[in-house]
């Protein structure tokens, strides 16, 4: 494998003594120095049931690869890995910034490295809403148990509502827009386009 993922303050992310092995491109295995001891807690990415065209959704129900939900399923997987794509950029683009210098989330501040500091909270927020989306995708609410749909309720009008006020807090800080843009303007901007489009 190619990197470990472990948990930390409740969000996964790459286990920090190995990161700079999968940069180098250096592959990884059991016998890298650096894993040995090392064991992975949570689930795999794999489950060993067979593959035959099925998989299985968050309530057991095993259904067709080609299901409408798998294919839901992976357009909000896409979306999260191109809002992580733009988190990355965004997080070199603010590297300049102190964490002082950012301000309250109800105020966005103008575009550069604080602007962009402020911004990755708001695109972890979205990427761990989308992690909640998909698992209700993933529980059918006409096929799955009170106790399975308890588990993976959100309340998608009032998550809505704070997406829409937190776009018209960063709307205010722009010129109004009267024409088409041309996606592009460095690259945390070309990733954040490019997530849009998702």
């Amino acid at each position: 494998f190619f990197f470990s993922r472990h948990k930390v303050e409740g969000s996964w992310g790459m286990r920090p003594a190995l990161s700079s092995l999968a940069r180098s491109g250096q592959r990884l295995s059991a016998a890298t120095p650096a894993l040995r001891g090392f064991t992975r807690t949570g689930f795999t990415v794999y489950t060993r049931t067979g593959d035959k065209g099925k998989s299985s959704l968050f309530n057991g129900e095993r259904r067709r690869k080609d299901d409408v939900v798998f294919d839901a399923l992976g357009a909000v997987d896409e979306l999260s890995a191109a809002i992580g794509l733009a988190r990355a950029h965004c997080e070199k683009g603010a590297a300049g910034c102190a964490k002082e210098e950012a301000v309250e989330a109800s105020v966005a501040p103008a575009p550069g490295p604080a602007g962009l500091r402020w911004l990755l909270p708001q695109l972890e927020g979205a990427q761990r809403l989308l992690l909640d989306v998909g698992s209700a995708i993933a529980t059918p609410q006409t096929s799955s148990s009170e106790k399975h749909l308890q588990r993976v309720g959100i309340d998608g009008a009032a998550e809505a509502s704070v997406l829409e006020a937190r776009i018209d807090t960063m709307d205010a800080q722009l010129p109004p827009l009267t024409v088409f843009i041309l996606p592009g303007g460095g690259a945390p901007a070309a990733a954040l386009h490019m997530s849009r489009a998702v």
